[in-house]
């Protein structure tokens, strides 16, 4: 797309499509570009800010919510445990069940992540009003009401609720 216009002929609802990934991988590219120089990668980036957000969430319902295996955000989670960023803490009700937290050290590196990924966004944004941006988060959150709705997760199960 290289900032080019996506042509006049598509619809409407294939162009919001197209726009929405586009301005998603974009969005990751730059964030990735941004913390290589931390050693995070893009998907350690996203379990952190992931956790960073919903504190406590068991493994399984971690890897349901951010569309991995449980076997690759088990080996993630083990990565990230031996870079003092994540911990595991049995449950108290089901000692097969782990809840996933950041360590101190995780902590402050998520907030590390949002100070530097809050340019990113910044600039993602600059040239646009708020009363453009106020509708854009309508239509987006109505978007994502009615993809939950058709996928059967609840509104607030997700991190998408936080914002």
């Amino acid at each position: 797309m290289c900032g080019k216009m996506l042509p006049v002929n598509l619809s409407r609802r294939i162009k919001i499509g197209v726009l929405v990934h586009e301005v998603s991988r974009l969005r990751r590219k730059a964030i990735d570009q941004l913390l290589q120089p931390l050693g995070i990668t893009g998907t350690q980036w996203w379990l952190l800010t992931y956790v960073s957000l919903r504190p406590g969430l068991s493994q399984a319902r971690l890897a349901e919510e951010l569309n991995l295996g449980k076997v690759a955000l088990g080996g993630l989670i083990d990565r990230m445990m031996k870079n003092d960023l994540i911990e595991r803490r049995p449950s108290d009700e089901d000692k097969r069940v782990n809840h996933v937290f950041l360590t101190d050290a995780g902590i402050k590196l998520a907030a590390e992540i949002r100070r530097l990924s809050s340019g990113v966004l910044d600039d993602s944004l600059k040239n646009i009003a708020a009363d453009d941006l106020d509708v854009a988060i309508s239509v987006l959150t109505r978007m994502k009401d009615n993809l939950e709705e058709m996928a059967g997760t609840s509104k607030g199960d997700r991190v998408g609720a936080l914002v």
